[in-house]
Parts: C-alpha cells; sequence; structure tokens
C-alpha cells in the first residue's frame, strides 16, 4: 500500500515567543503541496492542534482515493 498523504512538521519558536509547527502536506497521487501553521503559547498545545489537524487531513484523503 503507498503512502497517499506524506505529512511533514517543522517546529520552531517565533520571535513573538509563540511556538509554531509548520506542516508540509504532499498529495503523493496528485503531486500537490500544501503549507499550514499554528502557533500556540506552549509546545504542547501547538502540538495538538497540528496533530488534530493532520488526522483530519489523512483521513479525508483516505476517503477520497482509496
Amino acid at each position: 500500500m503507498n503512502k497517499v498523504i506524506t505529512c511533514n512538521w517543522y517546529h520552531y519558536v517565533d520571535f513573538d515567543g509563540f511556538h509554531t509547527i509548520e506542516m508540509e502536506f504532499i498529495n503523493n497521487v496528485t503531486g500537490v503541496v500544501c503549507w499550514k501553521m499554528y502557533k500556540a503559547e506552549t509546545r504542547k498545545k501547538v502540538q495538538a492542534k497540528a496533530k488534530r489537524e493532520e488526522t483530519r487531513i489523512v483521513n479525508k484523503a483516505m476517503r477520497i482515493y482509496k
């Protein structure tokens, strides 16, 4: 089974002191690349937001391309 969506995370702390995660979604079927950015005051909160979004997008892609 080939991966439909590849997700890469880039975590850093920006100049305002917010933890930021940039997520790169690569659709392996169509070749489309999409970027999303999430910010929160703590690392735990921003990771929760990013995991929630990653799960939502991967599940949606699996429904479409399966």
